[in-house]
């Protein structure tokens, strides 16, 4: 039920920021736990915020389908003459059935352009957190699911678009 009920919300915040912004992300990423597929808007009613879902397959134990959504940040710090952006966020992901987690996360994304590769609208990022695991769901064996501290690291490369 929870799931059905953050999978809802996410579709609603999704659908308001699609009206009302004109960029936004799609990108692929990997890592641990996983790898993924992901849709992003920028600049969801403040500048500097953006919104990613994220579908994907996570490989380390509970491995399975993973659904989930972040909340980025951009922060305003003048990086001088390094290139990219730097970034932070809130998440939440889920295995159905399996797992529910929580994260914070940082990064940072540097568009190829700025790397002096002539290709237009591609970036890469990197990003680390640390995640919780919360107990929504009971193994088939009766047990509690997985809780407890872990942490991602993903590389990524995102197309910019307008829409």
């Amino acid at each position: 039920m929870r799931t059905i009920f953050f999978s809802l919300l996410t579709a609603v915040l999704l659908s308001g920021a699609a009206m009302a912004q004109q960029t936004g992300t799609l990108g692929v990423s990997g890592g641990y736990p996983g790898v993924s597929a992901h849709l992003g808007i920028d600049d969801v009613g403040l500048k500097g915020l953006g919104v990613r879902v994220n579908v994907g397959y996570q490989y380390v134990d509970p491995a399975g389908l993973s659904i989930g959504a972040d909340l980025l940040y951009t922060l305003p710090v003048d990086t001088g003459d390094l290139p990219g952006a730097l970034y932070a966020g809130l998440g939440a992901a889920t295995i159905p059935s399996e797992s529910f987690t929580v994260h914070g996360l940082v990064g940072v994304s540097i568009e190829w352009m700025e790397l002096g590769l002539d290709v237009e609208d591609v970036s890469l990022f990197l990003e680390g957190g640390v995640s919780y695991g919360i107990e929504v769901y009971e193994t088939p064996e009766g047990e509690d699911a997985n809780t407890g501290i872990g942490f991602l690291a993903r590389a990524g490369i995102n197309y910019h678009f307008e829409f």
